[in-house]
């Protein structure tokens, strides 16, 4: 098999030499700052993309014990629907279903997620799943 290595022949390079600036900006100064702002560009990518990473390990968490919730919600909602049929004295409200379940889900697996990495989210420490999803039910009592 040939290979046509035409298309490489029109390629052109570009370096800090072509940088035509104005003449009263010395142009050493320029490249310099230049360079400067693509370094700290790419540094706050790289700190963009761990937070991103951390967030996902947390949603993830977070995930897994929502969807225990949802399950543990379904298996106590034929024993509401026969409690509100049998009797509406006895009904148990749903604030205490919910809560029944929250206490069934809170206590499986580890309640704190993964350290942060160096400079990601440190102004939220400490925080936990079950606070989290506690926060989660109290926003979803407000819709």
């Amino acid at each position: 098999m040939v290979v046509n290595y035409s298309k490489w022949d029109a390629l052109e390079l570009s370096d800090d030499s072509d940088i035509e600036v104005h003449p009263n900006v010395d142009k050493r100064s320029f490249i310099r700052a230049k360079q400067n702002q693509i370094h700290q560009q790419r540094f706050e990518r790289r700190h963009q993309i761990t937070t991103l990473k951390y967030e996902r390990i947390i949603n993830d968490g977070l995930l897994l014990r929502i969807d225990r919730l949802l399950q543990s919600l379904r298996s106590h909602e034929a024993r509401v629907r026969e409690s509100k049929a049998g009797s509406s004295n006895d009904a148990e409200e749903p604030d205490e279903v919910v809560m029944q379940a929250l206490m069934e889900c809170a206590g499986v697996g580890e309640d704190f997620p993964p350290r942060p990495p160096e400079g990601v989210h440190t102004q939220e420490e400490g925080m936990k799943y079950s606070s989290m999803m506690g926060t989660l039910m109290d926003q979803v009592k407000e819709e």
